[in-house]
């Protein structure tokens, strides 16, 4: 790839490429900027295009409709998904397991039932289960993970085995990079009769997604972390199941009619009452434009290289704990800590040259206290990350070491 092209896309990075002290963004596990034809779709149809969807019968807003729609086939291609109408748009990923996760309870859950989560997952994917069962009088478990950090999968046969209606797991984990192996984990659970949510948050930047292959019943991702706007996300389903589901929001857009008796529009209609985000779809279809021009086998490769850069280099150093799961292939992720160095004492250090790494738990609390830890360092990296950026974040990473001493 020619990285310094890509980079000049950015405005954030061709801005700042002239300052004395140029951004170092290593921060795109938690979101990911925007490139500049992302920011100009977004503007163009609020500047020129505005009008909402799926109601007016005027001319702007048919176009309106018509282009809002082709997105949604866009994204069904992206994830090869075999029918346009299981996709679901959302305002993120959080939004997304929330809304699937009432109406799933309504649709196929029973009292006593069993959702089986990983120990690794995100907030996002362990609250709305955690919090819901009791209303639900389900029972939430964690399954097992090896020493690797990825599932056992003899163990989640066995507890499979327990009137499981539910396992809701990670494509790749967001504290560690560890890779789950999703079509394994699928197999077993729709063996004993369980659907399987995949959360590819994390995932959805690195590798192709293809839901066929996984067989998966819903997958989630945010459009921020595939270089598209905020507030909007995407939620797959299988229409078996999207079409059993009683509507996931209730308002306007949502029924066909509400005399004598409210009739719902099919899927994914109902699933989508109010006015949507709009202007974000129509970025999040560039985003993936943009994607795809680039092509996933030069941005896996090029995330694989880092990984394997930064780890490198951070092993070459003293007084460095690397945390991850340091299997292969991985997501291009480094959990690491300075010894005797609180992460957020050294964030906020690298923070004085420029460099943006995220300190903390990484609303993975579970994940962290499974491996002893409160906090780690992470960084974590894409396609317009260079190795010369991990060069400065070492060089930086050793003056503060001599700093805090």
């Amino acid at each position: 790839m020619d990285i310094e092209k890509i980079r000049y896309e950015f405005p954030i990075f061709s801005k700042n490429s002239l300052k004395e002290t140029p951004l170092i963004y290593l921060d795109n596990a938690s979101t990911t900027h925007k490139p500049q034809r992302v920011i100009d779709a977004i503007t163009d149809f609020y500047s020129f295009s505005y009008a909402n969807v799926g109601r007016g019968s005027y001319g702007l807003a048919q176009e309106a409709t018509k282009r809002y729609e082709a997105i949604r086939l866009q994204v069904s291609k992206f994830i090869k998904a075999k029918n346009v109408n299981e996709i679901v748009f959302t305002s993120g990923t959080t939004d997304g397991i929330n809304k699937m996760a009432q109406s799933f309870f309504q649709a196929f859950a029973k009292a006593g039932d069993q959702i089986l989560i990983s120990s690794q997952a995100h907030h996002s994917n362990l609250l709305v289960w955690e919090q819901w069962a009791t209303a639900y009088q389900l029972k939430v478990k964690e399954i097992p993970t090896h020493s690797m950090g990825q599932i056992d999968l003899k163990a989640l046969s066995q507890l499979c085995k327990n009137k499981t209606v539910l396992v809701a797991i990670e494509a790749g984990t967001n504290a560690f990079g560890t890779i789950q192996p999703v079509s394994e984990i699928v197999k077993i659970a729709h063996e004993s009769g369980a659907k399987v949510l995949i959360d590819a948050a994390q995932w959805i930047t690195y590798a192709p997604t293809d839901v066929e292959i996984w067989d998966c019943d819903f997958l989630v991702f945010s459009a921020h972390k595939v270089f598209g706007p905020t507030g909007l996300g995407v939620l797959y389903g299988k229409s078996e199941w999207l079409d059993k589901m009683p509507p996931m929001t209730l308002g306007g857009g949502g029924v066909l009619r509400t005399v004598p008796q409210t009739v719902f529009k099919e899927s994914p209609y109902k699933h989508e009452a109010g006015t949507p985000h709009m202007a974000g779809v129509l970025g999040l279809g560039e985003a993936l434009d943009f994607i795809t021009d680039i092509g996933f086998e030069q941005i896996t490769s090029h995330a694989n290289s880092l990984l394997a850069y930064a780890l490198k280099e951070l092993r070459n150093m003293e007084g460095v704990e690397i945390y991850q799961h340091l299997h292969s292939p991985a997501l291009p992720i480094v959990s690491f800590g300075l010894s005797g160095i609180h992460p957020h004492d050294v964030a906020a250090y690298l923070n004085e040259s420029q460099i943006c790494l995220r300190a903390g738990h990484h609303c993975a609390q579970p994940a962290l206290v499974t491996e002893g830890l409160k906090a780690t360092l992470r960084a974590s990296f894409t396609l317009y990350n260079t190795k010369d950026e991990i060069d400065e974040l070492i060089k930086h990473l050793k003056t503060a070491q001599k700093f805090f001493s």
